[in-house]
């Protein structure tokens, strides 16, 4: 994938996302996480393309409400494509990204 451009370190985390686009949702599997995106691994692919614009949703151990953050699909894996990178395109909130320290603090140690 060539250089590396993250901003954030990605932590390996699984947990449940539902991504929404054009109308239909979609349950997947997160595979990593950072305070700038996700990584994917979706059942049915090719589900998603580069460029693509979805909303994201998930829930975070250390909060009631569900997370809810717009995401840009930044990469698809050429070689298994059930694997993709998206980039957050809105800021999380300042209780969100504590909620995810809380499990990179917990991931860390």
């Amino acid at each position: 994938m060539g250089t590396e451009r993250r901003k954030s370190q990605r932590y390996a985390i699984n947990f449940a996302v539902e991504i929404s686009s054009s109308g239909r949702g979609l349950e997947c599997a997160g595979a990593d996480l950072s305070l700038g995106g996700l990584r994917l691994v979706v059942s049915d692919p090719p589900v998603l393309a580069v460029g693509d614009r979805v909303e994201v949703s998930f829930r975070l151990p250390a909060l009631e409400q569900i997370v809810r953050v717009g995401a840009i699909v930044r990469w698809v894996d050429r070689e298994d494509d059930r694997n993709c990178g998206l980039q957050f395109t809105a800021g999380l909130r300042a209780r969100e990204v504590w909620a995810i320290n809380q499990i990179f603090d917990s991931v860390a140690s």
